[in-house]
């Protein structure tokens, strides 16, 4: 029976293939390599545009040599704008599914946390559709940063999994928007009330039966 091999498909972004750490001098692995080490792949397709090129290249040679098995395929990525949908999914969809047809009976990995909203949400929609079936792998997110083989997790779209959907596909502005939402009723209540203006303070008049009396004589005066 022929052995079922495994391949990744992952974005390059400014975090691979190490991010710094709090210790001076001390690197931790990067999204991909995180997944790298918490699954074994016999091939590892790097996504990239031309200005991450050599990070694509740094993350190349760590897998070289953490796992001189794996082999190591980039595709540069010919989209000049990555928050533009139609593009983003245009062009992935073609390389992908030339991807699929030269490799198949191979069990498919997709790292979906990873480059632009719109670069995510195509991630997903084309595991959701059939184009590339494939399990989609997590590590960190927008909105929780977290890295290391122990943060790595599957998000199953059968499971109807919709808070780490979410978080995967929505933008950075959307959670910059959702922390000021969040802010508690009565701080914001409180700022809605010392916002209103003061109520107008009406002086009691002292004779009012007087108020609307005209050209009455007073002591001699016409008032």
């Amino acid at each position: 029976m022929e052995q079922t091999w495994q391949q990744l498909f992952a974005f390059v972004d400014h975090k691979d293939p190490f991010m710094p750490a709090e210790i001076a001098e001390e690197e931790l692995p990067g999204p991909i390599l995180s997944i790298l080490g918490a699954r074994a792949f016999n091939r590892v397709h790097l996504f990239h545009t031309r200005q991450l090129g050599q990070a694509a290249d740094s993350t190349e040679t760590a897998i070289r040599i953490r796992w001189p098995q794996c082999r190591v395929e980039h595709h540069e990525w010919p989209v000049s704008d990555p928050k533009d949908y139609s593009s983003v999914m245009g062009a992935l969809a073609l390389q992908v599914r030339q991807i699929a047809r030269a490799s198949a009976g191979a069990e498919n990995f997709v790292r979906v946390s990873s480059g632009t909203a719109e670069m995510r949400a195509a991630w997903s929609l084309l595991a959701a559709s059939g184009v590339l079936p494939a399990a989609l792998q997590q590590v960190g997110s927008p909105a929780e940063p977290l890295f290391g083989a122990g943060n790595v997790k599957e998000v199953r779209l059968d499971r109807a999994d919709w808070s780490n959907l979410r978080d995967l596909v929505m933008p950075q502005e959307y959670f910059l928007a959702s922390e000021a939402e969040e802010q508690p009723r009565y701080s914001r209540a409180l700022t809605a009330a010392s916002a209103r203006p003061a109520p107008r303070q009406v002086t009691p008049q002292a004779y009012p039966e007087l108020e609307d009396v005209r050209g009455v004589c007073f002591s001699g005066v016409l008032v």
